[in-house]
């Protein structure tokens, strides 16, 4: 019985934690994308412009927990993967450039928090929380704007659960739009 979001959380990342992993061909292609670039934010834009290669598709059924999630190596081989596929490729290739980050689910659907009721059924739109600084950057693939650190409108204001291991946690996201230089745009 779940009866807190951090048990939420640590279930989701038990779920989620071994798509990630990193292997030689992601090592190569992080480490050559980012070998002209010295800031961190530079390197995170060069990983951003390589990943426009994949497509995107579309997730069925609606909660990301229970689709078939894709290795890390298999998007990256087959270049084309889900919106949390995306999301556990872009994630891996930055902790090899060590940019840290974390993933979270935010709320797709309106949720009283006042009802007292845990479920990851509640949290099921995937984004990657990314640290340059002391700056968070949203990256959310389900975003249908040409701008990836910019949040989809349908949640902005909303909840998302922070996933870790263990002490996972609600934060608010952003009320309105970020704007970020055009070098994050999908298309150019």
């Amino acid at each position: 019985f779940l009866n807190s979001w951090s048990m939420v959380s640590s279930m989701i990342y038990k779920r989620i934690s071994t798509y990630d992993l990193v292997n030689e061909a992601i090592r190569t292609a992080a480490l050559q994308k980012t070998a002209n670039h010295d800031s961190q934010l530079s390197k995170l834009i060069a990983i951003i412009n390589f990943l426009k290669e994949i497509e995107i598709t579309k997730q069925v059924p609606k909660n990301s927990l229970y689709q078939n999630i894709k290795p890390a190596s298999m998007t990256f081989l087959d270049k084309k993967g889900s919106e949390l596929d995306l999301i556990l490729l872009l994630k891996s290739m930055l902790s090899i450039i060590n940019i840290q980050s974390v993933i979270a689910m935010a709320q797709d659907i309106q949720y009283d928090p006042t009802i007292n009721f845990y479920s990851p059924a509640i949290f099921s739109h995937p984004l990657l929380i990314i640290f340059v600084g002391d700056k968070p950057y949203y990256f959310d693939a389900q975003n249908t704007s040409k701008n990836w650190f910019a949040v989809s409108k349908n949640i902005l204001g909303r909840s998302a659960l922070v996933i870790k291991k263990q002490d996972g946690y609600l934060l608010q996201l952003p009320y309105e739009q970020i704007n970020e230089q055009n070098s994050f745009q999908k298309n150019n």
